[in-house]
């Protein structure tokens, strides 16, 4: 193997998903100040809304997990979860 070429593991930490959580719950906080947060209607995006979802995608694609295809479907992942689940989490 080339040593100038290190294969970097991704690595997820505490720190790591305070850091995004803070990000994507300042994403819907202004989405929910420019218009309606469910429909992600605002166009262009808040800054912050924008860069949360520039960091969920780079953090899904390290940990090689399927990302938001866009600012909508970020915000519905921060949604209630569908009812049949919700029982499950009351109880």
């Amino acid at each position: 193997m080339n040593p100038d070429r290190t294969v970097r593991t991704a690595r997820w930490s505490e720190a790591d998903g305070v850091l995004l959580l803070r990000s994507v719950a300042t994403a819907m906080v202004r989405l929910g100040e420019a218009g309606d947060p469910g429909t992600a209607s605002a166009v262009p995006y808040p800054e912050e809304a924008q860069r949360a979802l520039n960091a969920t995608v780079l953090t899904c694609l390290l940990l090689k997990a399927r990302p938001p295809e866009s600012l909508p479907e970020l915000v519905e992942w921060g949604g209630p979860p569908p009812p049949h689940n919700r029982s499950r989490i009351n109880n």
